[in-house]
């Protein structure tokens, strides 16, 4: 069975579900609340250790309360964890989730000084995923590990990314950092073949666009787009993590790289009809019975 090493960003979540975005300087109430471990890295860690597969994650979280519950979450799932604590608090999420349309706005509170400096095992892992924290130990396991399938989730446009982007297998990046790196909105198919140009230009590498509900955008002998398929969306909230852990697992399990992007797109999308980030992660088994449904490739 492959190995998987998840490193970064551990968080906890809180959701607060409205049907309107808020107005600035005007009262209004949750319909809901939700709570769970969360954190981008942590994310894609959760759901490849549903999926059976042998994985660690490694990052910070707090000695408080917050921290025991992520810890007694990866628990429930035989998550293996290398966690450096600290002293004061764990990241936290706090997320705005307008369910009229899917949509989040995500305020997280991050412990700038808490970093994760080292990590020993004997293991050898055969995959890697990153999510751009915790950098320095990132770049120490790329090199420590040169054969493992290496995957960056370059969610956003930061030095950070760019520091990891060259060095990594597959760069998958976000409709937002596209934009940002680019210069331009992503609107059309030629507007995705200009973004992927310059971005595979920076990084040589496999470059992956996640394009969130039009699915994800790729070169192989000629431009591809993989379509996602058609859901309501009420919470979008870790749908990107949820896409890089399955796409993770696809790839490192033989599938090719299209038909690994395709059930990626169907793990995210199915998240997106469901509240919360680790809550809505979708089974294996269900997203093959969806693939098998909407089978296009």
């Amino acid at each position: 069975m492959k190995k998987v090493l998840c490193i970064g960003q551990a968080a906890y979540d809180i959701t607060l579900l409205v049907d309107n975005y808020p107005v600035e300087n005007k009262k209004m109430r949750s319909k809901d609340r939700v709570e769970c471990a969360g954190g981008s890295a942590f994310n894609s860690a959760y759901l490849l250790a549903r999926f059976g597969v042998d994985t660690t994650f490694v990052g910070t979280i707090g000695n408080d309360y917050y921290g025991s519950l992520i810890e007694k979450e990866a628990l429930e799932v035989g998550l293996h964890t290398h966690f450096h604590k600290v002293d004061s608090f764990t990241t936290t999420s706090y997320i705005i989730t307008n369910v009229s349309c899917g949509s989040r706005t995500i305020i997280t509170h991050k412990n700038k000084d808490a970093v994760c400096t080292s990590f020993l095992s004997q293991e050898e892992y055969d995959v890697l995923v990153l999510d751009s924290n915790e950098v320095e130990l990132s770049l120490e396991m790329l090199q420590k590990y040169p054969k493992a399938i290496s995957i960056l989730d370059a969610g956003k446009y930061s030095e950070e990314v760019l520091t990891l982007g060259e060095k990594v297998n597959y760069f998958v990046c976000s409709k937002d950092f596209a934009e940002k790196f680019v210069g331009f909105s992503l609107e059309n198919f030629e507007s995705f073949q200009k973004a992927y140009d310059k971005i595979y230009e920076k990084f040589q590498n496999c470059v992956i666009i996640t394009l969130e509900g039009q699915g994800s955008f790729t070169k192989t002998e000629e431009y591809e787009l993989v379509p996602s398929i058609s859901v309501k969306a009420v919470d979008s909230t870790g749908a990107g993590d949820i896409y890089h852990g399955a796409f993770a697992y696809f790839i490192s399990s033989g599938y090719s790289l299209l038909d690994s992007m395709f059930y990626a797109n169907i793990a995210g999308a199915i998240s997106v009809t469901r509240i919360g980030s680790k809550k809505s992660q979708p089974s294996l088994e269900e997203i093959l019975k969806v693939g098998r449904e909407h089978a296009i490739l």
